[in-house]
């Protein structure tokens, strides 16, 4: 079984059999090779030797670094013609991990991936474990290139509260595949305080009284510290 993925840093890699993590050793091994040139494109391979009716089931491989996680399954089935599944059936692979694009005006972000997949997948979007349906300010769209697919969801006018954990999900006949990405929206930064011309020095109470004052424009009350010397 193998998995291409793009990622930076090198991912760690795991594979699981339905819910057990499969261990290398004996019949199986596992590797990750890094593309020759060098480079983002890694491509891991779980080699089951022998394998058996009792090898059959989900497989699913989980690649993740610091920046997030990716997933992408395979049905391995011995059934032969009674599968069901057409020649070239490819299980969804997310061939890069999703990224966030700002719209200019500052109005909307959009969410970016790619899968490839045979057939066409059914896409599902999940803020947290909460699906996101279709809305007038929530909007994904699915650009078909072969067996290679563009997915986006535009979030428009976007607030703090729509950051968080997104997954999407593309699922056909052949497997399911999935990622995830974290978005932190944080409200427009406060402007500094700017300092209005020079302090100025008046005495007060006869001479008794020396008072600096210092002008101060900003759009919350300050936090003033005094300095001597």
């Amino acid at each position: 079984m193998v998995c291409t993925l793009v990622a930076k840093p090198a991912p760690q890699i795991k594979w699981f059999r339905e819910t057990s993590e499969v261990a290398e050793g004996g019949r199986v091994s596992i590797t990750l090779k890094q593309d020759t040139v060098g480079g983002d494109l890694y491509t891991a391979v779980l080699q089951i030797q022998d394998p058996a009716v009792e090898d059959g089931g989900i497989y699913k491989c989980t690649a993740s670094n610091e920046f997030g996680e990716s997933n992408a399954n395979i049905t391995l089935n011995f059934q032969g013609q009674n599968s069901g599944k057409a020649p070239g059936s490819i299980a969804p692979t997310f061939k890069e991990k999703p990224k966030i694009v700002q719209d200019p005006s500052g109005k909307s972000i959009v969410i970016d991936c790619l899968c490839t997949a045979n057939p066409k997948p059914t896409i599902t979007w999940y803020k947290g474990t909460s699906v996101l349906a279709a809305s007038s300010r929530v909007v994904p769209t699915v650009t078909e290139n072969g067996n290679e697919y563009s997915l986006k969801l535009e979030i428009l006018n976007f607030t703090k509260e729509d950051g968080g954990q997104y997954k999407v999900t593309a699922k056909n006949d052949s497997g399911e595949g999935s990622a995830n990405i974290s978005i932190n929206l944080e409200g427009p930064k406060e402007p500094p305080p700017i300092l209005e011309g020079k302090p100025t020095i008046r005495i007060d109470d006869n001479g008794t009284v020396i008072i600096v004052e210092q002008g101060v424009q900003c759009a919350t009350t300050p936090t003033i510290t005094w300095y001597f010397g």
